[in-house]
């Protein structure tokens, strides 16, 4: 038995269930999973196809919430993020990008820009491009949840909303990575686990998505997205220390 495939099998459905049922966190699960078993370099290339089961999942769990302007403005900005972010996959200082996304997670979830940040103000298209260009780059963006948490959207829109806008970016990552010569070729089986149990773990963690307050849930996804902006920022200094 192949391990690794239990392993990210586990791990997905982990990642779908917390998705659904606080909207957003788990692309946080599936990074730590797949860097577990996998190199960075191969670990980031597969996060997209590997939450894609998730993503269709709480897309068709939550159609009825989802914002289609959000969705088209983040979907524009991505395919420019994702252009440049493929040319700087490999060749930008990995420790620079981690360091400029820590601080700018921590500053977006504790201290909202209120001047640009107002529920009709976002600048989401430039959102996207920042977001796609950082999640290329390092598979970890998380710059539009930090921006949607601090507006009047809901749970359920903002879950909706996310999974779009993140299946969106996934496929123009996954065709930019394809592009400069990754082989996934080597990971269907992976793949095809972490889609199976994505919509297993969604559906589950939408039937306690409403059991679970909007004060705790904004609670929690600020927990999440601290505390990923701290390992970031870890990493990178391990990394200076050691070299």
């Amino acid at each position: 038995m192949d391990w690794s495939i239990v392993i990210v099998g586990v791990g997905c459905f982990v990642a779908a269930f917390v998705n659904a049922a606080f909207a957003t966190g788990g692309v946080f699960i599936v990074l730590a999973t797949l860097t577990a078993i996998f190199p960075p370099s191969i670990a980031i290339p597969l996060m997209g196809p590997a939450s894609a089961g998730s993503l269709v999942g709480r897309i068709v769990l939550f159609w009825r919430d989802i914002n289609w302007r959000i969705s088209l403005l983040f979907s524009l900005g991505a395919l420019v993020g994702v252009i440049v972010g493929v040319s700087v996959f490999f060749a930008m200082p990995e420790n620079v990008l981690r360091v400029s996304l820590a601080l700018l997670l921590l500053f977006m979830i504790w201290f909202p820009p209120s001047l640009w940040l107002g529920e009709r103000r976002i600048p989401i298209l430039g959102v996207g491009a920042v977001h796609v260009f950082l999640a290329t780059s390092l598979g970890l963006g998380g710059l539009l949840q930090a921006v949607l948490i601090n507006t009047r959207i809901t749970k359920a829109a903002l879950t909706g909303t996310l999974a779009l806008c993140m299946l969106v970016a996934d496929g123009l990552k996954v065709f930019g990575y394809g592009a400069l010569g990754f082989d996934y070729r080597a990971y269907i089986p992976h793949l095809i686990v972490a889609t199976l149990v994505g919509f297993a773990g969604a559906w589950a963690g939408k039937r306690v998505a409403h059991r679970i307050s909007e004060r705790m849930f904004r609670l929690v996804f600020k927990s999440i997205v601290t505390l990923l902006a701290l390992r970031l920022m870890a990493q990178a200094l391990t990394s200076w220390l050691s070299a």
